[in-house]
């Protein structure tokens, strides 16, 4: 089941100033992948764990809240 993905205001700020990646919609490079879950199969609480990845070019942060996805923070990598 995909899970439902939100934006914090900060993240939501980063994709209005940075709305593409090599040509592609940044909020839905982001959502087509973390609406996979992309937690290791053992880690199923929520908690309060925050998770992160790179993911285009950007260290992209988020936890879970009940059913959905909060993605918390979006930093642009220097390269």
């Amino acid at each position: 089941a995909k899970v439902r993905v939100e934006f914090s205001k900060a993240a939501t700020l980063l994709l209005t100033n940075h709305p593409e990646v090599d040509g592609m919609d940044l909020r839905e490079v982001l959502v087509q992948v973390l609406s996979q879950d992309p937690r290791p199969a053992y880690q199923t609480d929520n908690g309060d764990r925050e998770y992160g990845a790179l993911l285009a070019g950007y260290n992209v942060r988020w936890r879970y809240e009940g059913n959905s996805l909060l993605v918390t923070e979006i930093i642009q990598q220097n390269d």
